[in-house]
């Protein structure tokens, strides 16, 4: 959970926030149903690995479009090496002369 964003880690306290409350008025009211007990801790579960699996599953993807836009940045300053190489030369010329 250390590389989890701050929304991710905010939105699993409170999941488990209101999940703690929860088991409380379940056994107050659900005359310590066990069954109805053990929902409100294993939904939150259920939960928080749902958001920790497409928040890791986010930040891969992240990795991945950071890698390809690097090798795309050093093709495009090979591209701009090679036209600076051309531009400099003594006898280049953009306009082509009419001679």
């Amino acid at each position: 959970m250390k590389n989890l964003n701050i929304a991710s880690k905010l939105t699993i306290v409170a999941i488990w926030g209101s999940a703690i409350p929860m088991m409380a008025i379940v056994g107050v009211f659900g005359r310590g149903n066990p069954v109805a007990m053990a929902a409100p801790p294993i939904a939150a579960g259920a939960a928080t690995f749902a958001l920790v699996k497409d928040s890791k599953d986010s930040q891969d993807k992240e990795k991945k479009e950071l890698s390809a836009q690097a090798g795309r940045m050093k093709m495009l300053e090979m591209r701009l090496e090679n036209l600076e190489e051309i531009a400099t030369k003594d006898n280049y010329s953009l306009i082509k002369s009419r001679d």
